[in-house]
């Protein structure tokens, strides 16, 4: 009960007391006033209710338009959040796109770099300044280089020269003892040049390559120029060693069918001197090979 009410009341009460030690000429006065009171008091009492109702139902309203409004950006939220789960899922797929594509990437680094297979193999690719571009990788290029062709004493192996050399300790002055290395040309007729390599090289100094393979086996097949089932080509060319009437023995080399030059060569200095390999049937059974004919050869790996 509120304030105004309790006062009315109390009003009320001391009015009745007041009737009770009146005089009784005012009886129709005060009766009169108590009734007003009354009134009064009744209608305050409703006016009251209606307005706790009205507060209750504007309450209700805040209330439930909270509600609706919390509703609504719940709506929201989930909308965006299915949309970001739906990206989410997109940007995975890509992810998996990128990462399958740069497992591919290091598989064929790791085959650059001939580690598919412990050590792998290298091999001088003859006649080249480049590797296959077939999972191998160049180490370096340079100028093949042995023994002069009348040395006696020389070596039969070719060598490959760097093209950027790294001194040791050194004497610069020319000796006439010990063993000496030179370069190689290519010596035999032009015209069998011309035949063969379809372009003329005589005379020209041979430059050649260090390669090396992702698969470790290697072998140079002589008298083919494809590989055996299950074994991959690294180039295909012609059996070439020196004369044989030199002095110097030269060892057999599979020089790249299509061969280079050396640039800025002379010509005819002479050194390690490259002939076609040539067929003889006394010893050699012929079928399956033919007298005179030059010998191909093919380098192959597994």
């Amino acid at each position: 009960m509120d304030l105004t009410r309790l006062h009315l009341l109390c009003l009320a009460a001391m009015v009745t007391l007041c009737l009770t030690l009146s005089e009784p000429n005012i009886d129709d006065q005060i009766g009169a006033i108590l009734k007003q009171l009354q009134d009064k008091s009744t209608e305050h009492f409703k006016l009251e209710t209606t307005l706790n109702q009205v507060l209750t139902e504007v309450r209700s309203f805040k209330s439930t338009e909270a509600l609706e409004n919390m509703n609504i950006r719940l709506a929201d939220l989930e909308k965006k959040l299915t949309g970001q789960q739906n990206e989410n899922k997109r940007l995975d797929g890509e992810l998996a796109d990128v990462n399958d594509q740069l497992a591919v990437i290091k598989k064929e680094q790791r085959r650059q770099i001939g580690r598919d297979q412990i050590g792998g193999s290298t091999y001088i690719r003859w006649g080249r300044k480049d590797c296959p571009q077939n999972g191998t990788m160049k180490i370096y290029n340079g100028q093949a280089a042995g023994g002069h062709y009348t040395h006696s004493g020389t070596s039969p192996r070719m060598l490959c020269l760097p093209s950027e050399p790294v001194w040791g300790n050194y004497d610069d002055k020319q000796n006439s003892w010990g063993n000496f290395i030179y370069g190689v040309e290519y010596n035999d007729e032009g015209s069998r040049f011309q035949a063969i390599f379809g372009q003329n090289v005589y005379d020209l100094e041979v430059p050649c390559a260090a390669c090396q393979s992702s698969r470790g086996s290697l072998v140079m097949i002589p008298g083919r120029t494809t590989c055996y089932d299950g074994w991959a080509m690294e180039y295909t060319g012609y059996l070439m060693a020196g004369h044989y009437s030199h002095a110097a023995q030269g060892d057999y080399n599979c020089v790249d069918a299509d061969p280079e030059t050396l640039d800025g060569g002379k010509g005819n200095e002479n050194g390690y001197l490259l002939y076609f390999v040539e067929v003889r049937c006394e010893s050699l059974r012929c079928p399956p090979y033919v007298m005179g004919r030059e010998l191909p050869c093919v380098v192959c790996t597994k």
